[in-house]
């Protein structure tokens, strides 16, 4: 059972607001045991989709004071900025088929919050303009986050397991690697915190540091 939801606004309020709509959706529709309660289902969802907010407020996102980061969790965060701040622009052009994967850890036993810290990290740090994929299962697994169109190699994480796909290393990095550090410890406690710590502060000197890939 596959549910997919269009919304005209960021994958942080779209986590927030739409990802339980989705997983409900989902059980009723796989608990129909005739056509006329799947339709019904269907039928219902629409309804209830249109009466959503067009545009949500920043309360959609929620702060995560109980959020216990780690050393493995920064240098994760830290590795993505540099990998995708030295990744051409023109990597990531439309047609082009190019992508990068990440296994990242996960941070919470929640597919939401999992899905809202690496989601946000792109949104609030990066701010990428090309388009992404985020893949998080039920429980605490690894995250995958393709960047850029993705092509049908990426998608061999959907049923790769650690051993055949471990984690995105981050013991190897370069000498600039001390760079994103700061980024990833805004961000850190950006998340912990929730939609009242996105400062202009933060936003003057994130943009200079990704804007190659805009």
């Amino acid at each position: 059972m596959v549910v997919c939801i269009q919304a005209e606004f960021g994958a942080l309020q779209a986590i927030r607001l739409h990802l339980p709509f989705a997983e409900s959706l989902g059980r009723r529709c796989k608990a129909a045991v005739t056509r006329e309660e799947f339709r019904e289902s269907l039928n219902q969802a629409c309804d209830q989709l249109n009466a959503f907010p067009a545009f949500p407020g920043a309360n959609t996102v929620s702060a995560h004071q109980e959020f216990q980061d780690d050393d493995f969790i920064m240098r994760s965060l830290a590795h993505l900025y540099e990998a995708l701040r030295n990744s051409k622009p023109s990597r990531f052009s439309a047609g082009r088929g190019g992508s990068v994967s990440f296994r990242l850890p996960a941070i919470s036993l929640r597919t939401p919050e999992n899905l809202e810290f690496w989601t946000g990290s792109l949104e609030k740090c990066a701010r990428l303009q090309v388009p992404y994929l985020a893949i998080a299962s039920n429980g605490r697994l690894p995250v995958d986050l393709i960047v850029g169109e993705p092509t049908p190699k990426d998608l061999f994480c959907l049923r790769a397991k650690e051993t055949a796909l471990p984690l995105t290393r981050t013991e190897s990095r370069s000498r600039h690697a001390a760079n994103f550090e700061p980024v990833a410890k805004e961000y850190l406690e950006l998340f912990k915190a929730g939609p009242g710590a996105d400062t202009g502060r933060r936003r003057s000197w994130w943009p200079g540091q990704f804007g190659r890939l805009v």
